[in-house]
């Protein structure tokens, strides 16, 4: 068996350049200053709804609840709390 390995930066380049062949009007799409519950947890790189609710609780996060069963959360709000969590290089 034959096994090719390719640098990770590579492959993000490479899969980029096929959407935006691919799919123009992808790139061109107005991203929503909003995010799902299920996209909020991907940034945030959790798995658990009850997480995501302490971090409502605790105002680590703005959201909105459009629906009573429907939250959505600020993507700002969402990259400054990954910013309070950055350390830097030594």
């Amino acid at each position: 068996m034959n096994q090719i390995c390719l640098e990770k930066d590579f492959v993000i380049r490479a899969v980029t350049n096929i959407i935006d062949q691919t799919c123009p009007s992808y790139k061109d799409k107005p991203k929503s200053p909003w995010v799902s519950a299920k996209e909020a947890k991907e940034l945030l790189q959790i798995s658990s709804d009850t997480t995501l609710q302490n971090f409502r609780n605790q105002g680590k996060l703005t959201y909105a609840k459009v629906t009573p069963k429907t939250i959505i959360y600020s993507l700002e709000s969402i990259n400054q709390y990954i910013k309070s969590k950055t350390h830097d290089r030594f």
